[in-house]
């Protein structure tokens, strides 16, 4: 599980979006490329809060990955 503040690992292709009034979806977009970002917090169970580029944005929770240290 990810904790605020975690950074995080957006593969490419993954799906953001930001909810408007109405729980219509006002902005949407996809990654070109990996992405790296910071955890803000779970939505629900399935979506969750990541801040890429200074902007908040939910993302399914299974397209994150904890960012890791190359080795070598």
């Amino acid at each position: 599980m990810f904790c605020t503040g975690d950074l995080i690992r957006l593969p490419s292709q993954v799906g953001l979006y930001k909810i408007g009034e109405g729980s219509m979806v006002d902005n949407f977009q996809k990654t070109k490329e990996p992405k790296m970002g910071i955890f803000v917090n779970y939505q629900n169970y399935h979506e969750c809060v990541v801040n890429v580029d200074g902007q908040n944005w939910l993302v399914e929770t299974i397209s994150i990955r904890m960012l890791e240290k190359n080795c070598g």
